[in-house]
């Protein structure tokens, strides 16, 4: 949520703390379906704001995670079986997909390596543990490769939930800004006797542009 969204979103929530605490009010403003949308409406821009930054967070998380993750196939498991492809089987049909790719590659095409990989070693998968790669040294680069794909799965899938959410906000903010306009009416014909009780309404409804 901007700036300028926090603003008005705490705008709506001072103006209906007014209603809900003015005992000038009649029962059937308190009661409107205008009330309710506003209620309704506020409700939402939280929630959404909620998951926003939670998403945000998660995503934030699933990058540390995948970073790790992407060292740890490339230095742990990739690089190992290269090595040793390039003494043991330069000159095998396989050797290609047997090479490390170079630092800095796009993580897709890392895991299409990786992938690649796990085919390749396992025509000579003897060899590899003969020159001192554990048995299950093929698993273990399926889980890494697995392990990467799924992070950047999950850490795009979080991003995308917080854009969502965020691009929700401005229109129940809108939404909100309606139902306060609609209430607006019905307020001010009854505190247009009592300068008091008009001059906090007004106030509430100003949107101040130094909201953090």
């Amino acid at each position: 949520m901007n700036k300028r969204q926090r603003a008005v979103l705490k705008s709506l929530v001072e103006f209906q703390q007014y209603l809900e605490t003015c005992s000038a009010l009649r029962e059937a403003v308190l009661r409107s379906w205008a009330m309710e949308e506003l209620t309704e409406f506020i409700g939402q821009v939280q929630e959404y704001s909620d998951d926003a930054r939670r998403s945000r967070e998660a995503a934030k998380q699933a990058t540390s995670m995948l970073r790790d993750a992407v060292r740890t196939l490339r230095e742990s498991h990739m690089r190992p079986i290269a090595q040793i492809a390039a003494v043991h089987l330069a000159d095998r049909p396989e050797a290609a997909a047997l090479e490390l790719p170079r630092a800095g590659v796009p993580r897709h095409e890392l895991v299409l390596a990786g992938y690649t990989m796990v085919d390749a070693v396992e025509r000579w998968a003897d060899t590899f543990v003969i020159e001192g790669l554990e048995p299950d040294f093929q698993d273990k680069l399926m889980a890494a490769v697995n392990g990467v794909d799924n992070l950047e799965i999950a850490r795009d899938r979080q991003l995308r939930a917080a854009v969502g959410a965020t691009r929700a906000i401005g229109p129940a903010l809108k939404r909100g800004l309606e139902a306060r306009r609609t209430l607006d009416a019905l307020v001010g014909r009854v505190v247009a006797d009592n300068a008091y009780q008009r001059s906090i309404w007004e106030a509430t409804k100003v949107i101040r542009a130094d909201v953090a």
